[in-house]
């Protein structure tokens, strides 16, 4: 028998160690991140199967699941993650390049600094190389090459051969030529005394000719984290990366420029992205987002007011109807529950990066300026959502891998329940946390927790769409349509016939004179509604199905309908009033089944009852003033409330979640978009999470079989009480 004991190789990468071949009975992968094997040439990280493979660490499951996988190319086997990063020759042999462990993370992705000291190595001119992530500014992360040349070299050359082999934020920000690199006593490359990068020095002193021009290059100079940027300097020599640059087009949003990160890679300098730029607003909305806003209405003290509570404003919006009405009860009872905390929770199933995942939920805040929105009172006491240029995730992760398997599903519940538990501060945005969840190798959980004041569940399934698509394209939105913003809900709601509704809302609620509630006379401090699910029978789902085929009715139409005749009994009355959620995506906005925002408004219904009156008319009339009604839904219930007067008072809700289906919340998505195997499954698990504040809402959510929840507030509904109105 004959033994070979190497050491690691020299912190430079002058050249890289050969390990050899796999033994017999042994096999070797050399995988990338999604656990697919890297031609020959490739880095890619070390795993290795077959005879003598160990079951795991001694009283360590956590390592255990993290080192032993299993293995996707034989079914029902494992292999062992080793950590070392390695590339095959042409002959067959392993070479050593570093360890997976010397990983950074720069504007959010895992790097290996070993991998790209190996193609830095690789360049012909390239004697010894090393690669360190710099942090010169504070919160300002760059990749940093440095390198002694076999001759004469220009540093931007090898940047651009990197950028042929390795992705664009692995390229460094910038390679720097070295007569020799410092060491230290023992020899070791002695990263402390490697030199900074001056980027100042490479700033021209082109002044902008243009206000777009000037407005870009402060832009440039803001998050590039340098004084100041010229009209013909290149973005990516002063440092830039595919991060900032979605940074740089997200803000200039916010300046009235539009463009693409895929803008700034193509066009470099602000000079020339000024020429290219879109102007004001995106096409065809410039007039409507200016009517949803209300910043050039501001006077000078209430806009300064606003800047001093959010640094970074770029816009103040009104606020819709149903908004107003959320956030009345939302701060009603400010030591309690909030009530409008509106929680979903995501599967990710599969080889998940968790960086990128992160970067993808910034992609998303910088698209949707909704998600960067809070609220906050104007001097004369009108509440408004204001808008930031730029706003972090709040983001947590946590991990249960060590907990036994059947303490998980309680643990995970109560980590949800916590999320949702924990109040919003209206006024600091964003208004949603970001929970991730570790069970176990390659299966995560994600609980998404947001203020129901921003966004309703159709636009969430667009949120978790576009996120799905993001994430596919490795946190870049550029390739997703133009997004409508919710500014233009808000223009076309300023535009309606007010007097036409409020004739419309007179006459629907014309001799109802008292409130129809089940709790007279209120509550005071709010508690946590209690939701008390049932399913109908697939019989009863198909005879409710046959019901309204026959009457030329909805199932929602047949749902209001069973609900007026239980709250009949409830409040001993036949003529009853109840409320109902409406989406209100109005069809002459383009775009706006995509668009992300509260297109939502709560509606009285009302209900008369006659004992000669077959359920049959009773449903067909319900039906035919509703229509008669949909032209007049844009009306906020708090105004048709100050028009009829206690008649379109109520307190209890139904709520049909018929949402329409998203190609993107779906499993099988491949994290780079390729739809091989081995791919990331993205799906939504459970039922949407979602209170109020009335003392009783029925939620009904058609599927094969119609099911829901009967959520009642125990203050006002007991639980045992409840569960006797339940459909059955």
């Amino acid at each position: 028998m004959r033994d070979l004991a190497c050491a690691g190789p020299d912190d430079a990468a002058a050249s890289v160690l050969p390990i050899g071949r796999p033994l017999t009975d042994r096999r070797t992968f050399v995988l990338d991140a999604f656990l697919q094997p890297v031609p020959p040439g490739t880095v890619g990280e070390l795993y290795v199967s077959g005879a003598g493979l160990a079951r795991g660490y001694w009283d360590r499951p956590a390592l255990t699941a993290e080192r032993f996988v299993a293995c996707p190319f034989a079914a029902g086997e494992r292999m062992y993650r080793t950590g070392d990063l390695v590339r095959w020759t042409d002959d067959g042999e392993l070479l050593f390049v570093g360890r997976a462990d010397a990983q950074v993370k720069v504007r959010g992705f895992r790097v290996e600094l070993g991998e790209v000291e190996a193609a830095l190595s690789a360049h012909p001119a390239v004697s010894q190389a090393v690669v360190v992530a710099r942090e010169d500014v504070p919160g300002e992360r760059r990749l940093i090459g440095y390198v002694v040349p076999d001759g004469h070299m220009d540093g931007s050359s090898v940047r651009t051969y990197l950028a042929e082999s390795l992705p664009d934020y692995m390229v460094p920000a910038a390679v720097l030529t070295l007569d020799e690199l410092p060491l230290t006593r023992n020899g070791k490359v002695d990263r402390a005394a490697l030199p900074a990068p001056d980027f100042a020095a490479k700033v021209t002193e082109r002044a902008p000719r243009t206000d777009a021009e000037a407005v870009l290059c402060e832009l440039f100079a803001e998050v590039l984290g340098m004084e100041r940027v010229g009209a013909d300097d290149s973005f990516f020599e002063l440092g830039g990366d595919s991060i900032m640059s979605m940074q740089v087009a997200s803000r200039a949003r916010g300046a009235g420029l539009f463009f693409t990160a895929e803008d700034v890679f193509r066009q470099r300098t602000p000079a020339r992205l000024a020429a290219v730029a879109g102007r004001g607003e995106e096409a065809g909305s410039a007039g409507d987002r200016r009517a949803g806003s209300l910043l050039a209405d501001l006077g000078e003290e209430d806009a300064e007011r606003l800047r001093e509570r959010v640094p970074g404003m770029v816009d103040v919006w009104p606020l819709s109807p149903l908004q107003e009405g959320l956030l009345f009860h939302a701060t009603f009872d400010e030591r309690g529950p909030d009530v409008y905390a509106s929680q979903r929770m995501l599967a990710l199933d599969g080889p998940l990066d968790v960086d990128r995942l992160r970067v993808s939920w910034e992609a998303l805040l910088a698209r949707h300026a909704v998600l960067r929105g809070s609220f906050h009172q104007r001097e004369s006491g009108e509440t408004v959502q204001v808008i930031a240029s730029y706003v972090e995730p709040r983001w947590r992760e946590a991990d249960l891998t060590g907990l036994a398997s059947d303490a998980v599903p309680g643990e995970l519940a109560r980590l949800a329940d916590a999320e949702r538990m924990e109040r919003f501060d209206l006024a600091d945005a964003p208004l949603l946390r970001l929970l991730l969840i570790r069970l176990g190798a390659e299966r995560y959980r994600q609980v998404v927790t947001v203020h129901h004041a921003l966004v309703d569940g159709w636009s969430t399934d667009v949120v978790f769409a576009e996120l799905s698509e993001v994430y596919a394209a490795g946190g870049e939105a550029s390739a997703l349509a133009p997004v409508t913003s919710y500014t233009e809900y808000l223009a076309w709601l300023s535009r309606q016939d007010k007097d036409a509704a409020r004739e419309a809302w007179r006459a629907e609620l014309d001799g109802v004179a008292e409130p129809t509630l089940v709790a007279p006379g209120g509550v005071g401090t709010q508690a946590v509604p209690e939701p008390v699910s049932f399913e109908l029978s697939g019989e009863l789902t198909s005879a409710v199905a046959e019901l309204a085929r026959s009457q030329g009715v909805t199932v929602n139409t047949v749902v209001q309908g069973a609900w007026a005749l239980v709250l009949a009994r409830l409040v001993g009355r036949t003529d009853v009033v109840f409320g109902a959620t409406v989406a209100s995506r109005p069809a002459e906005l383009p775009g706006v089944e995509s668009a992300v925002g509260l297109f939502l408004n709560t509606l009285p219904v009302r209900v008369s009852l006659a004992a000669e009156q077959p359920v049959a008319g009773m449903l067909t009339d319900l039906r035919d003033r509703q229509v008669a009604l949909m032209a007049r839904q844009h009306m906020g219930l708090r105004e048709i409330r100050q028009l009829v007067g206690a008649g379109a008072e109520f307190d209890t809700l139904v709520v049909y979640e018929n949402l329409p289906r998203t190609p993107a919340v779906r499993e099988g998505v491949d994290p780079r978009g390729t739809g091989s195997a081995g791919s990331l499954s993205v799906r939504t698990v459970g039922d949407p999470q979602d209170r109020g504040h009335y003392p009783m809402a029925l939620i009904v959510m058609p599927d094969e079989r119609l099911r829901g929840h009967l959520v009642c507030r125990p203050d006002v509904v007991d639980r045992a009480r409840g569960s006797r109105w339940w459909p059955r």
